[in-house]
């Protein structure tokens, strides 16, 4: 889902929207903590923000 990163009040929200016929939706009402995976050309992380140094990123 595409997102968009908004400021309001000084704190950051993830924003986005999901229709009501979508499962993923749903999890949303149960769940307080979500995973947004961010890709693009600034995306690359070392292996060095790991525990270990050499897991694959």
């Amino acid at each position: 889902m595409p997102l968009i990163l908004e400021n309001k009040n000084g704190k950051q929200f993830l924003v986005d929207h999901v229709s009501k016929l979508n499962p993923q939706g749903d999890s949303f009402k149960t769940n307080e903590e979500i995973l947004a995976i961010f890709q693009g050309i600034n995306a690359y992380i070392s292996s060095s923000w790991y525990d270990h140094e050499h897991a694959p990123t």
